[in-house]
């Protein structure tokens, strides 16, 4: 009996011990669930961002992502409301700190402001086919110009069309002073060399075009899968004062078998001068038929200030046509 006894207080003496571990304060907390949101607190941060301002602006241009304590994200513009900055361009500089706060949060960024250059630009200048804008010096003025061929370009045969506007001085993206045009609906945006001219845009009189009443011969003569009237011929080919192109396909381009096409001014092909404009590479015909036999889809294009042109022409379906590289012939 007292065995008994003795056996039974070990056992409460253990229900005791392990309750009392249970609700021990040292115990380790039980982990959360996975599928509870991680807390955090709410953050902004500066998004696409304009870094060059010119003097005088009074908004920066850019957004914010804003993140809320419970991870969603939110994109705002420096202009709506409630996002406030400390945005000043009355003068210039670079690296200006730039502090942008939305309910009660910060970040921030650097820009720049710069004061627009005074500008020089003077000439006439090719600017697209068929056009020209003329500046003027100690003037925003500017007189656009429209041709219908460079044949009206070259002789003036009828008046061009023309029209007068101004032009205005604006920051690029860059920080770099340009000048804005606009042209109808469109805007074209020109960066002044330094020079009184325009970068990557040359004058009227640098224009590559042909000389006119002169020979130009293909370098070797066309062969393959071509028209045969063509095959195993060179292409010559002189321009005319009324702007017109006569092209010529002969096997020998001697200087007197040359003499005796050009007497006799039967030419294989004519490219009527409505065909021929002007651009910003020069002297050219886009794609176009001139003759459906001899010279369809037939384009003309510029090389090496026009001392080398080449002519192409093909079909719909198959090649059957011809690419020549031609040269100013050297007396």
């Amino acid at each position: 009996m007292k065995k008994i006894f003795v056996l039974m207080l070990l056992v409460c003496v253990l229900l005791v011990g392990a309750i009392s571990c249970k609700n021990s304060p040292s115990a380790p907390a039980p982990s959360p669930s996975s599928d509870e949101p991680a807390k955090r607190p709410a953050t902004l941060r500066l998004g696409y961002f304009t870094e060059n301002y010119k003097k005088g602006d009074t908004q920066p241009k850019g957004t914010v992502y804003y993140t809320d304590e419970n991870g969603k994200i939110t994109t705002l513009s420096l202009q709506d409301a409630g996002v406030t900055t400390d945005f000043n361009a009355t003068t210039a500089g670079e690296n200006k700190t730039l502090k942008i706060t939305y309910k009660g949060i910060d970040c921030v960024g650097t820009y720049n402001v710069y004061e627009l250059e005074e500008v020089s630009v003077e000439g006439c200048f090719v600017v697209g086919d068929n056009t020209t804008y003329d500046f003027f010096p100690g003037s925003d003025k500017v007189v656009i110009t429209k041709y219908t061929s460079w044949n009206q370009f070259m002789n003036f045969d009828t008046d061009p069309t023309e029209t007068e506007t101004t032009y205005t001085r604006a920051l690029s993206s860059t920080g770099k002073t340009v000048i804005k045009v606009t042209e109808g609906e469109d805007t074209h945006t020109f960066y002044p060399d330094g020079n009184g001219g325009i970068s990557t845009y040359g004058t009227d009189l640098d224009l590559p075009q042909p000389k006119i009443g002169e020979w130009y011969v293909s370098t070797t003569p066309e062969k393959g899968k071509v028209l045969p009237l063509v095959k195993n011929k060179y292409a010559a080919i002189r321009f005319t004062t009324d702007g017109r192109m006569k092209i010529w396909f002969t096997a020998d381009i001697s200087d007197g078998n040359l003499a005796t096409l050009l007497a006799a001014d039967t030419p294989d092909v004519t490219v009527a001068a409505n065909f021929i404009k002007f651009g910003l590479g020069g002297v050219k015909i886009d794609t176009v038929t001139v003759d459906p036999a001899n010279a369809k889809n037939f384009k003309m294009y510029t090389r090496n200030d026009f001392e080398t042109f080449c002519i192409v022409s093909y079909s719909d379906d198959t090649y059957n046509g011809y690419d020549f590289a031609l040269q100013l012939k050297k007396d």
